[in-house]
């Protein structure tokens, strides 16, 4: 099971955490824990545009952030998303 990040507008997954972890809003953003301890502050994720769902099953294979939508109970594939098939650039021979 999973916890998610759901955009309240859209439905749009922004991020999936498995369920031993703690999620709360704080006035900076969304904070993450696993055991107590802080692992990270997601600062574009807010209370005011999201909401998280626990105990979410069925987390697709693919998973990846803003690929899918939630409706509460069904998986959708979002309709805008596009697969990011850009090569980073290699770094350039010293002369």
């Amino acid at each position: 099971m999973a916890k998610i990040a759901v955009e309240k507008s859209t439905g749009i997954v922004l991020d999936a955490w498995g369920d031993g972890y703690q999620l709360s809003f704080k006035s900076d953003g969304l904070h993450v824990s696993l055991h107590d301890q802080l692992k990270v502050v997601v600062l574009w994720i807010t209370e005011s545009e999201c909401s998280i769902w626990d105990s979410i099953t069925g987390l697709p294979e693919d998973f990846k952030s803003y690929k899918y939508k939630h409706d509460g109970t069904n998986w959708s594939l979002n309709s805008d998303w596009e697969e990011d098939t850009s090569q980073p650039n290699s770094p350039e021979e010293p002369n």
